[in-house]
């Protein structure tokens, strides 16, 4: 009886698991914000939320704070990646703050 209700939550965990990491990101942006610093700002602020839409922390432990911290990481890398411009990440790295594990109170 515990083997199968263990069993069962484990199932459970991979359904709400397996369509958050299927989930699709878009965001779009034109050549010219990229010209300016204050360009760059307004993007890498619609980076910062299409990460946040995109990493949303699901559960309320700390694996799941540093799970949701690790996705952003590595998504908003990808993205700038994907974009390819040197100044917007040099900007990026200049505003990046150390990742927070747990929340001031």
């Amino acid at each position: 009886m515990t083997l199968r209700i263990a069993l069962a939550a484990a199932l459970i965990g991979l359904s709400f698991v397996a369509p958050a990491q299927a989930r699709d990101y878009r965001m779009s942006l034109h050549r010219y914000e990229l010209e300016s610093a204050a360009g760059r700002s307004v993007v890498l602020d619609r980076i910062d939320r299409t990460v946040s839409r995109f990493c949303r922390q699901q559960g309320h432990t700390i694996a799941d704070r540093i799970e949701s911290q690790r996705c952003a990481r590595e998504t908003a890398d990808e993205i700038l990646s994907k974009i390819g411009d040197e100044n917007l990440l040099a900007q990026a790295q200049g505003r990046a703050a150390p990742p927070r594990l747990f929340a001031a109170r």
